[in-house]
């Protein structure tokens, strides 16, 4: 089977295998549900069940997310649905935001898809850094540092970029004496307007 169908499946067994995990006293029965699911039962699925129950109890602990995330994906998917249960909708956000496996990924946002039409308020999605190409680096403004002279001098010129153009300083340190700003303007787009600051 393929990895797309792998997911299928274990989004479809996850209540039954939820069930598994949580209720001892009603295996067999679970089991069948689980199977009657088309779940993913594989030579390790009994000692996996066997820790994933133990995890169970460890819900509140602050690595509980880290120890899901080396779980199979079947197992994965119960977690998601025991989360949904518990309306710990902060801690599938987090799992979208952090989690490096793309099916995991896919999953909790189909979750949080349909909680949202359900109008439950589910937290946004982490704004990402800002990130600028290879090619961007040669128009960025510089800031640049001389080394000390031997009077104990060194210059700075400190530039930032501004919606106006580029806003800049000059300053010149002496390690005896420490920092003087020289001079501060901004650069416009069509020349430069000068001005102590």
């Amino acid at each position: 089977m393929s990895i797309l169908d792998d997911q299928k499946r274990a989004r479809r067994g996850a209540k039954a295998l939820l069930r598994l995990l949580e209720e001892k006293k009603n295996f067999d029965e679970n089991l069948d549900a689980y199977t009657a699911a088309d779940g993913i039962i594989d030579a390790d699925f009994l000692p996996t069940l066997d820790r994933a129950r133990l995890l169970l109890k460890e819900f509140d602990a602050e690595d509980f997310l880290t120890k899901t995330a080396s779980l199979p994906l079947a197992f994965q998917e119960a977690f998601m649905q025991f989360i949904i249960s518990r309306e710990r909708y902060d801690l599938l956000a987090r799992v979208r935001d952090t989690s490096a496996n793309k099916d995991v990924v896919k999953s909790v946002k189909q979750h949080l898809h349909a909680l949202k039409s359900k109008g439950v308020h589910v937290p946004e999605q982490k704004q990402k850094g800002w990130k600028h190409a290879i090619e961007d680096e040669k128009t960025r403004t510089p800031n640049l540092v001389t080394s000390f002279d031997y009077h104990g001098y060194r210059m700075i010129f400190f530039s930032q970029d501004q919606p106006a153009g580029i806003r800049a300083m000059h300053v010149i340190e002496r390690d005896t004496e420490g920092i003087s700003v020289r001079a501060g303007f901004t650069v416009e787009a069509q020349g430069y307007d000068q001005g102590n600051s």
